[in-house]
């Protein structure tokens, strides 16, 4: 069994039926790390609140309820122990202007949501490499 060198990876994604894919194709990456799922950047803010630890990685839905994902990654980028986290941003409709905006607000990487089963098993591998494609 391939592990991760990851312990904890907060997810942020609004879409309940997408976020079932990801859980799924977490169980068949045979990736080790644990997640926490947030709805919304308001759900994500509670979460860590609540938490002793600090996630290791940070993915996030460009387009969310309320504030979205250019806001959320501002607000935690304010605060000193999350400033080094490693923030992907994802998105299934990208546009030159969303990417150029992601990286100008520090994302590590801003990469088209994976809309297949295969392709969102290796994201999971690229999450525990830090390095998604």
């Amino acid at each position: 069994m391939r592990t991760s060198s990851l312990k904890n990876i907060l997810i942020i994604e609004d879409n309940r039926d997408y976020q079932t894919l990801l859980t799924f194709s977490h169980q068949r990456s045979k990736n080790a790390c644990l997640y926490d799922f947030a709805d919304s950047a308001e759900h994500a803010h509670r979460l860590l609140a609540g938490k002793q630890s600090v996630p290791e990685v940070v993915l996030i839905d460009y387009d969310l309820p309320g504030r979205n994902g250019i806001d959320f990654l501002d607000e935690l980028k304010q605060l000193p122990k999350y400033t080094t986290i490693p923030v992907f941003m994802f998105s299934f409709y990208e546009t030159p202007q969303m990417v150029k905006e992601a990286y100008a607000h520090g994302v590590t990487a801003f990469i088209k949501k994976p809309d297949d089963y295969t392709s969102l098993v290796n994201m999971w591998s690229g999450l525990s490499s830090h390095s998604i494609q």
